[in-house]
């Protein structure tokens, strides 16, 4: 083989060699850059849906403040506000006796009535929390006995006739303690946009 020959095929070689590369890192390329992509588009998925949950966990933590814990907390404090005005009706004093069942009879039983309604319009927004169902539960039996026993023109207190008839006295704590751990939980799905 002359020189010319040899050298020829050295640079056929050559070039064949090189042009394998560059296929080769044109594939590899291509396969790495179809990588890349399916990667940004799979995080951006996951962000949306990160966000659709995030936006749908607000939207929940919402509804249950707006229609059921925050009118249910402003009831039993306008219940605690006003509840001594109604004790008067346990007074011998006929004026303040008359006050006190007024109150009730005008106040304290509508606003039991309001905080009722809310209860069966929107109490599924409760979800599974067995403390606030076990509250809502005695104060239902609580207001049942009470208008029952009002029906009657009964003016015993309902505590009288059985235990757990009284007024629930967590009632307030548990529903004002709820209110402020979700509107915690809101603030903070707030403050992550």
């Amino acid at each position: 083989m002359t020189f010319g020959e040899q050298l020829a095929i050295t640079l056929i070689d050559k070039l064949a060699i090189g042009a394998l590369i560059l296929i080769g890192g044109l594939v590899g390329a291509h396969w790495l850059n179809r990588q890349l992509e399916a990667f940004k588009t799979r995080q951006t998925q996951s962000l949306e849906v990160a966000k659709e949950k995030r936006e749908l966990k607000q939207q929940m933590l919402e509804k249950k403040l707006s229609e059921f814990y925050r009118p249910i907390l402003l009831r039993l404090e306008t219940d605690n506000a006003v509840w001594e005005h109604m004790l008067g009706k346990y007074e011998e004093d006929p004026t303040t006796k008359k006050f006190g069942l007024e109150f009730e009879k005008t106040f304290v039983l509508p606003n039991h009535d309001r905080t009722m309604a809310i209860i069966e319009q929107h109490g599924h927004l409760i979800g599974n929390d067995p403390e606030v169902v076990d509250e809502i539960n005695k104060f239902t039996r609580h207001v049942a006995v009470y208008k029952a026993l009002r029906a009657m023109d009964d003016k015993r207190d309902p505590a009288n006739f059985g235990e757990g008839l009284g007024w629930p006295k967590s009632f307030y704590p548990v529903i004002r303690d709820r209110t402020m751990a979700l509107e915690a939980e809101y603030e903070s799905l707030l403050s992550t946009e």
